[in-house]
């Protein structure tokens, strides 16, 4: 700030609100002929709300108003109080309040709105200024002025940022205090963002990079309800997930993420040294200048350096992640109208996984790859099956949305049986017949109805003759080309290396989006493709790590070691849990339970079967018969290689604890890791028998998380599956076991939802426990556990 600013600097003081006056911006240096500003009512109101909210605080020092008065009155109001305004020693104690005449004026720089809140709701009869001589110039009275503005304008990232570490800390007023930042609408927003624990703790765990939050063009809590709209949670946390996992990357440790300040962010987003050459240059550059990592310690620059070459994906920010699910989500759209989830699946991915059936001539393939394979058919042809468009190229005429082609849709569900996957929508669109559609309405647009109509018999016979025409064409199949990811020319523009695509990169770089192309690594090259912007979106949504595919290399060969130093973030960030929502009520069929004895039990049972088979025939699509679905559901279920203990019963998927699918034939050992622990899993095809007067627990596990289930009085491995699997495959259990009431826990046991498995995988302890009550403890003793 110049210097006239601070030799014109009187003191601080309380005024009452009635002597002030707010110029015009052009007035600032006239005080003969000044015109004042008219307060804008919208304004005035959401400051009356804040103070509603939030109290009006003109004592706190971030409140404090600019203004200039003349030193002659000053003085002699400050002479009659004995009180000396430029003394400071002021700083130290509450502002003098000055009583002046009525005719002595204020000119306050800025702060117009919340002094007439104050005004108009009582809330302060004074404010608190710093006052400077009114012989200050124009340009010092601009530079007040703006920074002010600067001072009192935060973010959406910083208001979250500190929203959410006030709810950690349990600090209620302070995170009052920042919500009524916020209009009445982002804070309805923002509560809904944090009761979807999995999306709030992912953001949660990326406030150790500051950098991130003080883009204002990056996050947005305005358009957080889009993305709640989409039920893809699953998707959005990876892509939060990966913005931490390649920042611990580049700088190599968790303690050095507080060196990515907001210019370094700016500066490397949308960059990829690891196979541009021109970014490595850039990057190199702005290191060496000082424009990245000003403040990372030189010693480790070096370093810093290698890392950033070995980044072999776009650098992603909370910036780029807004404009990316702009293209994820007509694509998620699609998804979600195949298999419309709702209760109890609480995302696309859980009923997906539900609706997916795995068959004997799927050879080394997984839920996760068949759902990404549909997800890139859908890619392919995503402005065919909605009508939202690509960008227009530049001097392009402007692109018309197009209603949606029947025919892809149709190609579309045959691709998801194709893949494994069948949904009442899926099996609706496969009934439908898009040509004999067409062929009709081509028929009556040819002749308008309310004018003509077709003879009932000819009609049928020419809707079929068009049919048999329509099936004569023949598919033009033109020559694909060679995917290219690097070029050794000039590649792909930051501005479109993020949203929604541009035409000529549809056109060309659909064709490629395969799984192979995706999952395959480039050489480094002058420069980055299209296609590579493709392959790098895909891949910050979608994990590519298939943990049943045995022998198979990642694509990316540092996600490993993300991963790994993933592992070491503090666990602290679960602290959130403070405010979580209550954990369900898990408890057996009470009935079963009362039983008196093993015959009584099994007339309960079969009552229930009963009940449920009429469930199943009340919600069968047509032509499918209850028997049939009750069948598929439980298939794997065979009976048991031993016999039954006495009083066992056998449950098909009423309350016996099922998982969806287990490890065959594999030993594990319990938490304590003594081989005397150590117990078989059941396999697939056993069926799962339990004691009346017993209680049966399951544990679940995966590469990333482990799910143990006890038996015989020991914890033992149920499930493998990814961190974007678990909640499917804990709700693929729930829906085995309809009667039984089942709550998660964690290593530490505690009870935890669904969602926040995803802090689990995130964490040192990535295991959970499935069981009906809150154990004791998770020791290995009987007693403990059932």
């Amino acid at each position: 700030m110049e210097l006239g600013v601070f030799s014109s600097f009187i003191g601080t003081a309380r005024v009452p609100v009635e002597n002030l006056v707010f110029p015009e911006q052009d007035d600032f240096a006239n005080a003969t002929t000044l015109r004042e500003r008219l307060p804008v009512e919208k304004k005035v109101q959401r400051m009356q709300e804040i103070y509603r909210l939030e109290g009006c605080r003109p004592l706190e020092r971030r409140n404090y108003l600019p203004a200039k008065v003349s030193r002659k009155d000053l003085e002699h109001v400050a002479g009659a109080s004995s009180i000396i305004l430029g003394d400071s020693s002021q700083s130290a104690r509450e502002p003098p309040l000055l009583r002046l005449q009525i005719n002595v004026r204020i000119i306050a720089l800025q702060g117009l709105h919340r002094v007439e809140a104050a005004k108009r709701s009582g809330s302060s009869t004074w404010w608190s200024v710093e006052l400077y001589d009114d012989d200050i110039s124009a340009a010092a009275c601009h530079a007040l002025r703006n920074e002010f503005e600067n001072a009192s304008c935060f973010s959406d990232g910083h208001v979250f940022k500190e929203i959410q570490e006030r709810e950690v800390m349990g600090d209620d007023a302070g995170k009052r205090r920042w919500l009524s930042r916020l209009t009445s609408s982002k804070r309805a927003i923002l509560g809904r963002v944090l009761k979807r624990r999995a999306i709030s703790q992912a953001l949660y765990a990326l406030h150790g990079i500051p950098g991130l939050w003080e883009d204002s063009d990056g996050f947005n809590i305005g358009v957080l309800h889009k993305m709640l709209a989409i039920m893809s949670d699953e998707e959005l946390v990876h892509y939060l997930s990966n913005i931490c996992k390649v920042y611990l990357a580049i700088v190599g440790s968790k303690s050095l993420l507080k060196f990515v300040d907001h210019a370094t962010v700016k500066h490397i987003e949308l960059r990829v040294p690891g196979l541009s050459q021109q970014d490595d240059d850039f990057i190199t550059g702005a290191l060496r200048q000082g424009l990245i990592f000003s403040q990372f310690p030189e010693n480790e620059k070096p370093q810093l350096l290698d890392n950033l070459r070995r980044v072999n994906e776009l650098i992603p920010s909370l910036y780029t992640f807004r404009l990316d699910f702009k293209y994820l989500r007509p694509c998620a759209l699609v998804m979600k109208r195949l298999f419309m989830p709702s209760q109890p699946f609480n995302t696309v991915r859980q009923a997906a996984r539900y609706a997916f059936k795995e068959r004997n001539d799927m050879t080394h393939t997984s839920f996760a790859q068949q759902f990404l394979q549909l997800y890139l058919h859908i890619m392919r042809n995503v402005f065919e099956l909605s009508e939202d468009t690509p960008l227009v190229e530049q001097n392009h005429r402007q692109i018309q949305p197009k209603p949606e082609d029947p025919r892809k849709w149709h190609e579309l569900a045959i691709e998801a049986q194709a893949l494994g996957f069948n949904s009442l929508q899926i099996d609706a669109i496969l009934r439908s017949d898009p040509d004999e559609a067409h062929a009709r309405n081509s028929l009556l647009s040819a002749r308008n109805p309310s004018y003509f109509t077709y003879d009932p018999q000819e009609f049928d016979t020419f809707v079929q003759a068009l049919k048999q025409m329509y099936k004569s064409a023949r598919p033009y199949h033109k020559s694909m080309s060679t995917p290219t990811m690097t070029t050794s020319g000039l590649g792909e523009a930051l501005a479109r290396r993020c949203g929604r695509q541009f035409s000529a990169s549809y056109d060309s770089d659909s064709e490629h989006l395969q799984l192979s192309i995706i999952q395959s690594l480039p050489q480094k090259n002058n420069d980055i493709t299209s296609l590579f912007v493709r392959q790098s979106v895909v891949r910050a949504f979608f994990s590519l790590d298939d943990p049943e595919q045995s022998g198979q290399n990642n694509p990316n060969t540092s996600r490993n070691d993300l991963q790994e130093n993933l592992n070491n973030l503090d666990t602290s960030r679960m602290e959130i849990e403070k405010e979580r929502d209550e954990a369900d009520s898990m408890h057996l069929d009470t009935e079963i339970q009362s039983a008196d004895n093993t015959s009584q039990a099994q007339v309960i049972l079969a009552t229930r079967q009963a009940e449920d088979t009429q469930m199943v025939n009340s919600v069968s699509p047509p032509g499918t018969s209850a028997e049939n679905v009750r069948s598929q559901l439980s298939e794997r279920l065979v009976a048991p290689s031993q016999p039954l203990e006495s009083g066992a019963l056998i449950r098909v998927g009423e309350t016996s604890i099922v998982p969806p699918s287990s490890n065959k034939g594999q030993e594990v050992t319990g938490d304590s890791g003594t081989p005397s622990a150590t117990k078989r899993v059941a396999s697939d095809d056993q069926l799962i028998v339990r004691s009346p007067s017993k209680k049966q627990l399951t544990l679940i596990s995966e590469p990333t998380i482990q799910i143990f289930t006890p038996r015989e009085g020991q914890w033992v491995l149920a499930k493998d599956c990814s961190e974007a699997e678990i909640i499917t495959e804990i709700q693929g259990i729930r829906n085995l076991n309809p009667t039984i009431e089942l709550t998660i826990f964690d290593a530490q046991g505690r009870a935890i939802g669904m969602d926040e498995c995803f802090v689990i995988a995130l964490s040192d302890q990535r295991k959970v426990y499935i069981a009906d009550k809150f154990p004791s403890s998770l020791t290995l003793e009987i007693e403990d556990i059932l």
